[in-house]
């Protein structure tokens, strides 16, 4: 698996249902440009670039695509989706400019923020859970009657309610 590079007109690649590069625009753009030139062996739409070697492109499900593209490729990609009224997006949502820093568009965010409060939290109720889990487990173990008693009712009672909180906590 590697990272891809999409020509799309969709805010984000990944979400284009109603914004497809059709297949006979991706076929055009080929046949007009000297550079490019449909390599038949490897897909119907997948096309060379003669800017450098191993530089490919293909079109599938309304996105034009390639893997690690560089830079020059990049820019190439650029003026593909100039003419075709479209953006050039990473697999994590940025967008590439032709001679710019990609940059992720206003109304996505660029990461995921985690709370180290929460995280914490969770981690010390996973340590506390196990360590009363076995405390009750070792008191059942080395009892001397090895019978269930009120200690035994406690400890369960305890373990189930941790248990809960733990998952109650996750679902947030």
């Amino acid at each position: 698996m590697g990272y891809n590079l999409y020509i799309t007109r969709a805010k984000y690649w990944a979400e284009n249902e109603d914004f497809w590069i059709t297949a006979d625009e991706w076929l055009e753009i080929v046949e007009k440009d000297p550079t490019l030139s449909l390599n038949s062996e490897n897909d119907r739409y997948h096309a060379l670039w003669s800017g450098e070697e191993d530089c490919w492109l293909d079109w599938f499900e309304g996105n034009i695509y390639t893997k690690y593209p560089k830079k020059n490729l990049i820019e190439k990609m650029g003026e593909i989706a100039d003419n075709l009224g479209a953006r050039v997006h990473g697999e994590d949502d940025e967008v590439y400019g032709r001679k710019e820093e990609p940059y992720h568009p206003a109304g996505k965010p660029e990461i995921i923020d985690i709370d180290p409060k929460r995280e914490r939290r969770l981690k010390a109720a996973d340590l506390f859970f196990i360590v009363v889990g076995l405390a009750g487990g070792f008191s059942v173990a080395f009892s001397d009657n090895r019978s269930f008693d009120y200690r035994h009712i406690i400890l369960g009672a305890g373990v189930l309610g941790l248990l809960v909180v733990s998952l109650l906590e996750r679902r947030k």
